[in-house]
């Protein structure tokens, strides 16, 4: 009789033997099982002291047509990716993907994320200073200019996926022109005297 080696190849990838012993029976088959994450192909059989052997344990394939946040699995991505193949997702407009999806018997290795791209937020201010607005303003994170002396901020800048939403403004700060004045009266000289406008007081008579 052969050796065991020749008579049962394959032994790594086995769970057991199941039915097939050294004294496999004229006439006889016997099926092994597989480890985890394979799958059986083929029996082996005994004919007049000769063993037909077409086992095989076939590395099971892998589900990875998962959804991925702000992406899709794309074409590569399958319900069946092969044993020790990998695929790359495809990411929405304004992300970027890191990471794969690999197969190994079975078992799915999934590092794909896509990220949001970050914007440049570094653009001049109208009578003001960047301060932290930079070229890499990171996705969902939001910076505040400040502005000259004179002038008073309304909005911010933030990050979306790669877009800049710019609400931020310099706006010129009034004037107090609310005085009194001597021998006359403010008229329309108020406490709140818009940038750029001018007043005319009254005087008496």
């Amino acid at each position: 009789r052969p050796p065991r080696s020749t008579l049962f190849p394959y032994t790594t990838l086995f769970r057991s033997l199941n039915d097939c012993t050294s004294t496999l029976a004229d006439g006889t088959a016997c099926t092994p099982t597989c480890n985890t994450g394979y799958t059986l192909s083929g029996t082996r059989s005994c004919t007049a002291g000769a063993l037909t052997d077409t086992v095989v344990c076939n590395p099971d394939p892998c589900d990875a047509s998962g959804a991925i946040s702000n992406g899709a699995a794309g074409s590569g991505c399958t319900s069946t990716l092969a044993h020790g193949s990998s695929c790359t997702p495809t990411c929405n407009s304004g992300y970027t993907l890191s990471g794969i999806r690999s197969c190994s018997a079975g078992t799915l290795t999934d590092t794909s994320v896509c990220n949001g791209n970050s914007c440049d937020a570094s653009g001049a201010v109208a009578n003001g200073a960047l301060n932290d607005c930079t070229s890499t303003l990171a996705h969902g994170a939001s910076c505040t200019p400040t502005c000259n002396t004179g002038y008073t901020l309304s909005g911010s800048r933030s990050c979306s996926s790669g877009t800049l939403t710019d609400t931020a403004v310099c706006n010129p700060d009034p004037c107090d022109a609310s005085g009194a004045i001597t021998d006359g009266a403010v008229n329309d000289c108020t406490s709140t005297l818009s940038h750029g406008a001018t007043c005319t007081p009254t005087c008496n008579g």
